[in-house]
């Protein structure tokens, strides 16, 4: 299996070029290209010539070699009003990123789902599946023409009440297959890892639950409180006196979930917090041990 991380902590310090450069260099096969790095009003990916951007960003992961496993598109925040606010911009910006995807040979975009604010829990369910029903359906004509499939990713919300992190849209396994269903084979899923921890469910479940639709990870690690997209293993400290997390991600079970549905995507890490553990100085040493944890995991899958 090939093993990828994003590009998006490394292109902030040296651009999408350099940054492929290093991560093919730390042993990586593959990248999920953080597209949303680049800004959604004045970016490159915003107005006309994009594609000979996405030609040359294709053009350096071949000469390094590393592939476009996946893309991450734009993202309104704080989700659905900044899209109502903009939706001509953000309906682009999507489109943008399938024609990207197919220059770079890229087989999936991950398009997080529209998210209302008071959209807690099962709150204005229908209402928000709807609206989602209508981004992902604008999509829909670019998917086949260009062969590209939109990834759908489970998410959280945050309850002001309760200080804390909760459910809301595709947090459940069964929102993620209605909505597919209903939008058709141009959709398929990436799970978060750290996120399906978020909200109580146990990775290896909703991997299983998900089957063989699931097509693109994010592999990151929590303490479980908080979105800290830290490196598996490295989320949960090792008390002197205390007992372990009982409820900490267990890798073991994630990875043999993963073997039980025959995955065939990447082994793509979003663990960007890790690099930021360190200074400038030593991202290079610190991304060559991402990439011998990703490695060790995928060999045991």
């Amino acid at each position: 299996m090939k093993i990828s991380t994003t590009t998006g902590t490394l292109m902030g310090m040296c651009g999408d070029e350099k940054a492929l450069v290093k991560i093919a260099n730390a042993g990586f096969d593959a990248v999920d290209y953080s597209m949303h790095r680049h800004d959604a009003h004045t970016g490159v990916y915003t107005g006309k010539g994009f594609e000979k951007y996405a030609e040359k960003i294709k053009t350096v992961a071949d000469a390094v070699g590393v592939k476009i496993g996946q893309i991450h598109a734009h993202m309104p925040s704080p989700s659905y009003p900044d899209y109502m606010a903009n939706r001509e911009l953000y309906d682009t910006l999507a489109v943008n990123a399938i024609i990207s995807a197919a220059i770079m040979e890229c087989p999936y975009v991950v398009v997080h789902p529209l998210i209302m604010l008071d959209r807690l829990y099962d709150r204005k369910y229908k209402e928000n599946y709807e609206a989602n029903l209508e981004y992902y359906g604008k999509m829909i004509p670019y998917l086949k023409e260009s062969g590209v499939k939109i990834a759908i990713e489970n998410m959280w919300h945050f309850d002001d009440e309760k200080n804390k992190i909760v459910d809301t849209v595709c947090s459940s396994p069964e929102e993620m297959l209605s909505l597919a269903d209903d939008l058709g084979d141009d959709f398929v899923f990436c799970l978060d890892i750290g996120h399906c921890a978020l909200t109580d469910r146990k990775p290896q479940d909703v991997i299983r639950k998900l089957g063989d639709r699931l097509k693109v990870l994010h592999v990151h690690d929590n303490d479980c409180i908080d979105d800290t997209h830290d490196l598996p293993y490295n989320a949960n400290p090792i008390n002197m006196q205390f007992p372990e997390n009982p409820n900490k991600i267990n890798w073991d079970e994630v990875l043999k979930a993963l073997k039980e549905i025959n995955y065939d995507g990447t082994f793509s890490l979003e663990a960007d917090c890790f690099l930021k553990k360190y200074p400038t100085e030593l991202y290079e040493d610190a991304l060559k041990f991402m990439g011998k944890v990703a490695r060790y995991m995928a060999n045991k899958y």
